[in-house]
C-alpha cells in the first residue's frame, strides 16, 4: 500500500507540474450511472461525479486531456424479508457505494467547425478507493451484503464529446464509459464482480 499511496502521489505531482503547460483548465460536474455484474447490486444508482482537468499539446486534430475526479461504483437491490413462517413480510432495499479518486490521461481526436469543436478519445486511468457508503435496514443481512470494494481500479476511459467557443470560454458535455480491467466488489457470497458505469457532464473550460 505504501508503494501504491508514492505512485499516486508522483502521477499527482505531475499532473501539477503539467499545468503550467496546459492550454485549457476545465471543471467537470455531472451524474454517473453504475451497476455490478454479481447477484447482488445489478440495479443501476445514480450518483454526483466531479473532476478537474487540463488540454495540452493541443493540434488541429488532436490533443492530450489529463483529469483528477471523483466517481462512485456500485449497486442497489431490493431483497425479500421473510417471517419464520417463510411469508413475506417486506422487500428489504440495499445500496452500496464505493467512493474513488480517478486520475487519467486521455489522446483525443478532434474535429472543429467555426465555435464548435467535437472530439473522441481514450486513455489509461487510476483509481483509489476513498471510502464506501452502505445503507441497509436488516442487520442480519449487513455484513453478508455489505462484502468489500477493491481498494484500488485501473483500467481505461472511453469518451467523447463537445464544446462551444465564446471567446476564452468553452461549454461542453462530455460523456465517459471507465472500463475497469480488475474486479471492484467481492461479498462473503459472492465472487469478485465487475462494474458497469458510466458517466454524462457539464464541462466549463477556460483556454489560455
Amino acid at each position: 500500500m505504501d508503494a501504491l499511496k508514492k505512485s499516486c502521489l508522483f502521477v499527482i505531482c505531475l499532473l501539477i507540474a503539467s499545468v503550467g503547460a496546459a492550454q485549457t483548465v476545465k471543471v467537470e460536474n455531472g451524474i454517473a450511472f453504475s451497476a455490478l455484474t454479481g447477484n447482488l447490486y445489478g440495479k443501476r444508482i445514480l450518483s454526483y461525479q466531479f473532476s478537474i482537468g487540463m488540454d495540452y499539446c493541443e493540434r488541429r486534430w488532436f490533443d492530450l486531456s489529463s483529469n483528477i475526479g471523483l466517481v462512485s461504483k456500485g449497486g442497489c437491490e431490493e431483497v425479500p424479508y421473510m417471517d419464520a413462517f417463510g411469508d413475506l413480510v417486506s422487500m428489504e432495499s440495499i445500496d452500496l457505494r464505493f467512493r474513488y479518486l480517478t486520475m487519467n490521461t486521455l489522446f483525443r481526436f478532434k474535429y472543429a467547425e467555426g465555435r464548435w469543436t467535437v472530439y473522441a478519445g481514450a486513455g489509461p486511468n487510476l483509481g483509489v478507493k476513498l471510502n464506501t457508503h452502505f445503507i441497509c435496514s436488516d442487520s442480519e443481512l449487513s455484513p453478508i451484503a455489505q462484502g468489500n470494494g477493491a481498494d484500488v481500479i485501473y483500467g481505461m476511459d472511453c469518451v467523447c464529446g463537445g464544446y462551444y467557443e465564446l471567446g476564452k470560454f468553452q461549454f461542453g458535455l462530455n460523456f465517459c464509459y471507465p472500463w475497469t480491467f480488475n474486479k471492484v466488489y467481492k461479498s462473503i457470497a459472492d465472487a469478485w464482480v465487475r462494474d458497469r458505469t458510466f458517466s454524462l457532464g457539464f464541462v466549463l473550460g477556460y483556454a489560455f
